[in-house]
């Protein structure tokens, strides 16, 4: 245990001057869409932070800087081999094989994960001034935990509609929010919306009103 909270701990601090994500996708590291919030009605909107101009394809030099960036990472702990699987817009898309522990790679519900790629994002954006965005995935875990998400959501709509009541969900990353208002986005019975800060930040659903707010994409 001590050894997890260790590499944890180091993660973290690599990223700690990481910049902040603007766009929850189901495939970004897993914030908002520049000029917009995602606070409920009566609440003060958070400012969203200007994004780069986007890019057709990741370039190959800054593909390459981020799997090897990566690789020396794993060597630290995991092993294993990492290939780049999609480079298309301005999202790099990581594969990682071969790994030890991959439990522990994954951490609890993505947890190093998402510290992974936020820390290969801060280093790209230090090197090459552009903010790219990166997904990384391990056994085919991105697949297995958009299925729990998804009967998860499930789950939350029978209950608002058969006990018309308002659903928090768990905590989610940005991308896995993402997917949840994604998943309700043409469902006119409820609506959703994200609240909460940092690691405590969660989609609510609700049923919809006469007077409701459209559903959010973020």
């Amino acid at each position: 245990m001590a050894e997890r909270q260790g590499f944890i701990g180091f993660i973290k601090n690599l990223i700690s001057d990481a910049p902040k994500s603007d766009v929850e996708s189901p495939t970004a590291t897993f914030g908002d869409l520049p000029g917009h919030s995602s606070a409920p009605v009566g609440t003060v909107p958070r400012t969203s932070t200007p994004r780069v101009p986007t890019m057709e394809n990741v370039p190959d030099d800054i593909a390459q800087y981020g799997a090897e960036r990566l690789k020396s990472i794993l060597d630290l702990s995991f092993g294993g081999i990492v290939i780049v699987l999609d480079q298309a817009g301005d999202e790099l898309s990581l594969e990682v094989m071969g790994a030890a522990q991959s439990s522990r790679l994954i951490g609890k519900d993505g947890m190093t994960l998402d510290a992974l790629q936020t820390l290969i994002r801060a280093m790209i954006f230090k090197k090459f001034n552009l903010n790219v965005r990166v997904s990384i995935n391990t056994e085919d875990y991105k697949k297995r935990r958009e299925e729990q998400i998804r009967a998860q959501a499930e789950k939350a709509l029978n209950s608002v509609l058969t006990k018309n009541s308002r659903v928090s969900m768990r905590p989610m990353n940005a991308a896995e929010r993402r997917l949840v208002h994604l998943i309700f986005e043409a469902d006119s019975r409820v609506r959703t919306f994200s609240t909460g800060n940092g690691s405590y930040r969660h989609v609510v659903v609700e049923k919809r009103g006469p007077k409701s707010q459209p559903n959010e994409s973020r």
